[in-house]
């Protein structure tokens, strides 16, 4: 039967098939039923209600730096007061690294073409969501997502792009893309600080393979570079940094304990990693036998790459953790990065330094067994999702339990009652009284949400300036706003 090429061949397109059916049917399942939390309407309100600029400026003047993620909190679809995109959001966001891992793929070569990228990068990106630390903050949670989650998919389109300027010889197309790469390079500096590190590792790496391999472009790599060093330089000094800091740290970092905590954290996670052992070999296999061979032009300026997974990974999360201090446990929502990153490279570099080890001969039995190999990989990617834990499965069994459904209708009842509430907004105080959140899905959900009596009025406040509502409480509230004002005008 292993010697029948097609036969086998056959049998790989349907495993592969199985494959992406099964895991992006549930995602897609997942984005479905997913609802903004409290935060993801918090982050939306000031554009909705005063316009995108003034919510820009506000979270960089109070909050953070993040310039280019606080634009994307300010012109997604919550800001426009469609709550019913919500699951389109999801939804964009599971598959656009889909579409820019492709790019990049596609820009490194010059032989892989469109339809085996989208294969390869759906794979990919399956087999990232599958293990990651933290599904729901990596797609489901809107706001993390553009911080955690969209900052490697343009880091992909800025690297790819440059990639296509180096290949460029010369005419319009050469400076298109180097501005292309300008402009993603510089939102991508402003997305997450973690990537400031990566971002500036990869600049410095690009600043060698330039220096000896295309020297005659190092006129234009100077600004490229200084629009970088501007970026670091807008990102670090908004206001909004350090008011978020000495809001998280009222005492000095201790710097030692740190690092160490950091790096415990660390290569616990690359433990973690690794026990994805089977789901995670037989994708290096695949990406190495269908993907390393093709690169032939810049496997140099990839090898340059090598220091990225781990050194500059460590030191990344340090933008973390100084800022947090000491936690108890891992950050998932960072190590979703990591992850990431991790998975990248042994599926891109690692590939591409064996093949340039390799000698012919191991490409030949390799094309020889092609279709055989890709067999065995696949039937153990398949058993591995089926019956290993990980997020694919865990989405699928909180579905089945109908936490999903019930999370659904509880956000469903929400949103009527509020409807009702802002009919009845002609009278002199409009309140919604709100069911709370209980048994919510793991896999979709976090919080933060509306606390019982107020606890964190933050969060009510958020329900209230989106809907445009005097008063937004849970069923069983003791605390009511409006005689609490008046008790409070009495005093």
């Amino acid at each position: 039967m292993f010697n029948n090429k097609k036969l086998i061949s056959g049998f790989n397109l349907v495993l592969f098939a199985i494959i992406l059916l099964y895991g992006y049917g549930y995602l897609f399942l997942g984005a479905y039923f997913s609802h903004p939390n409290a935060e993801d309407l918090s982050l939306s309100v000031n554009a909705k209600n005063h316009g995108i600029l003034y919510s820009v400026i506000n979270v960089l003047v109070n909050y953070d730096g993040r310039y280019f993620t606080n634009i994307l909190q300010a012109v997604n679809p919550l800001s426009f007061g469609c709550i019913n995109c919500y699951k389109y959001i999801t939804l964009f966001s599971i598959i656009l690294p889909v579409f820019c891992l492709s790019f990049f793929l596609r820009s490194i070569t010059d032989t892989l073409t469109f339809i085996p990228s989208i294969l390869l990068s759906s794979l990919f990106v399956l087999v990232n969501y599958a293990i990651s630390p933290s599904i729901v903050h990596q797609v489901y949670w809107m706001s993390s997502s553009f911080v955690y989650h969209y900052s490697w998919s343009f880091y992909l389109l800025w690297v790819g792009s440059f990639f296509l300027f180096l290949k460029k010889k010369d005419g319009t197309r050469k400076h298109t893309w180097y501005i292309v790469s300008t402009v993603f390079m510089i939102c991508n500096m402003g997305m997450n600080e973690m990537f400031l590190v990566l971002n500036v590792v990869t600049i410095i790496c690009g600043f060698f393979y330039i220096l000896n391999h295309h020297r005659a472009k190092l006129l234009l790599f100077w600004p490229f570079a200084v629009n970088g060093l501007v970026a670091i330089l807008f990102f670090i000094s908004n206001p909004g940094i350090s008011k978020r800091f000495n809001s998280l740290n009222e005492s000095p970092i201790n710097i030692v304990p740190t690092l160490i905590n950091s790096t415990v954290d660390f290569w616990q996670e690359l433990i973690h990693f690794a026990s994805y052992g089977a789901i995670i070999l037989p994708t290096i296999i695949l990406f190495f036998i269908h993907f390393a061979w093709n690169i032939v032009a810049n496997k140099k300026l990839l090898r340059y790459l090598i220091s990225i997974p781990f050194f500059t990974l460590h030191i990344s999360i340090l933008a973390f953790y100084f800022p947090m201090g000491f936690q108890a446990n891992a950050p998932g929502r960072v190590y979703t990065v990591v992850f990431f990153g991790l998975l990248l490279y042994f599926t891109l570099v690692i590939p591409l330094i064996i093949q340039g080890k390799t000698k012919d001969l191991l490409q030949t039995k390799l094309t020889k067994y092609k279709s055989t190999i890709s067999f065995f990989c696949l039937i153990t990617i398949t058993s591995s999702f089926i019956f290993m834990d990980n997020n694919i499965g865990l989405i699928q069994k909180e579905y089945n339990s109908g936490k999903i459904k019930e999370f659904n209708t509880s956000n469903t009842i929400r949103y009527t009652l509020i409807n009702e509430a802002l009919k009845k907004s002609n009278s002199c105080w409009s309140a919604a009284v709100l069911p709370a959140l209980t048994n919510t899905p793991t896999t979709i959900y976090h919080q933060p949400d509306i606390k019982p009596n107020r606890t964190e009025s933050y969060w009510n406040q958020a329900y209230e300036r989106y809907f445009l509502l005097n008063e937004v409480r849970l069923i069983g509230d003791t605390l009511l706003l409006l005689e609490h004002l008046q008790n409070n005008k009495l005093e």
